[in-house]
């Protein structure tokens, strides 16, 4: 789930490691040992490249999304989202890049569905 700030001056998208491990788990389940490997070339490639920043959990960010998880208990997140929710909210960032709708439920906009790249 890359995220973007309010503007789109840059082009690299924060991760979190959780967000690549819950890919390449779901690729190898589904798809292929193969598969999952290559999406695991292509996060290195795009981290190298500087167009992927991938954040670790650190102890205030799992607590916010904790505090997520357990508040929204009437949802079906997965911790994952509540971490990817905790880190969005930390940086102040509105915007996400997702086919995820759960990430409205927390008021934040979806690209490019309810924000089109062009915008500024």
């Amino acid at each position: 789930m890359p995220v973007l700030g309010d503007t789109w001056d840059s082009l690299a998208s924060p991760y979190l490691h959780y967000i690549i491990d819950e890919t390449v788990t779901f690729l190898r389940y589904h798809i292929s040992h193969a598969t999952a490997c290559t999406a695991l070339d292509n996060f290195r490639d795009l981290e190298t490249a500087g167009l992927l920043i991938c954040h670790s959990i650190d102890k205030d960010l799992r607590r916010r999304a904790e505090e997520l998880f357990r508040q929204y208990h009437d949802q079906k997140f997965s911790f994952t989202d509540c971490t990817s929710f905790a880190l969005c909210q930390q940086r102040g960032l509105h915007h996400v890049v997702t086919v995820d709708s759960d990430f409205r439920i927390l008021g934040f906009l979806l690209v490019p569905y309810d924000v089109s790249l062009q915008e500024s």
